[in-house]
């Protein structure tokens, strides 16, 4: 971890808020960014109180960037890990390349698989070597196709005794999801949007509880410090002047039909959408 006078020199010039208005300034598609930008705000906040700024993060799954580049705006020393990560499918064409753009600002971007085919070749036992004081799990989880367990085990072997992991993921047990299956809706990816336009990875496999969530981080060497299920999508909303919101806004009627379900999830909150895990790894006796 760096020392209390390179944490210093490394304090951010600017705050999450402005960091994350900041990435948005600068991408040419915004879909992605307007539904997540309050996830991303919560990240940085969140890092920022277990991790200190200049510390060495890694971000699992990086695509489309994101993330890297906020953490990277904020201080601290960034490596991106992604399975393709010169794929060009986030951007519009013609425009640079997520991983492009990240090595342009002095990120170190790795080619790295979370996906364990074989998990008897992930040691059970936690590692003492890894390097990174933390590492962002964020909407990974989900899209994990055979063994989270070894995937997670494995993330967890690029983390330093004492370092964290930040993990979040769709919650199996959110109230709208339950209200779609009384209607034999899925819960997860739109199944029309599949067909040719969507790889096996962008499906949304499957979803856990936070009680599974802090089981699977236990099960990698770590000890959950931070458990809880937040809802970060459901006051967010594009205002006119084309900045984002994350209160409520009596801008339309679906804003205002939010407002029984909004009071459900202050008296339940795990009916929220997302779960959030922080854990810290331990150390061995």
């Amino acid at each position: 971890m760096p020392n209390s006078s390179t944490i210093q020199q490394s304090v951010p010039a600017i705050s999450s808020t402005e960091a994350v208005a900041k990435i948005g300034e600068s991408l040419a598609d915004l879909n992605l960014y307007h539904l997540q930008a309050v996830r991303y705000k919560w990240l940085a906040d969140t890092i920022a109180k277990f991790v200190p700024t200049g510390s060495k993060v890694g971000d699992i799954g990086a695509a489309p960037g994101h993330i890297s580049r906020l953490l990277k705006m904020l201080g601290y020393d960034v490596t991106s890990f992604d399975f393709d990560p010169d794929q060009d499918m986030w951007e519009p064409a013609g425009v640079i390349g997520f991983a492009q753009r990240l090595r342009n600002e002095g990120i170190t971007v790795v080619h790295w698989d979370a996906e364990v085919d074989d998990p008897s070749a992930v040691p059970q036992e936690a590692s003492e070597e890894g390097t990174l004081d933390g590492v962002v799990f964020t909407e990974i989880l989900e899209h994990l196709y055979r063994f989270p367990f070894a995937s997670v085990r494995r993330v967890g072997h690029l983390v330093r005794p004492g370092g964290f992991i930040f993990l979040t993921t769709p919650n199996r047990g959110y109230g709208w999801f339950r209200i779609k299956a009384l209607f034999g809706r899925a819960s997860d990816t739109d199944f029309e949007l599949l067909k040719d336009n969507f790889p096996p990875h962008m499906r949304h496999v499957w979803q856990y509880t936070l009680k599974e969530c802090c089981e699977i981080v236990e099960a990698a060497g770590f000890e959950v410090v931070l458990k809880e299920v937040r809802n970060f999508h459901l006051w967010t909303s594009i205002l006119s002047d084309g900045t984002i919101s994350d209160r409520w806004q009596p801008s339309s009627l679906k804003q205002f039909l939010k407002l029984p379900f909004a009071l459900f999830l202050l008296l339940f909150p795990s009916f929220g959408s997302t779960v959030c895990v922080v854990a810290r790894k331990k150390r061995k006796k």
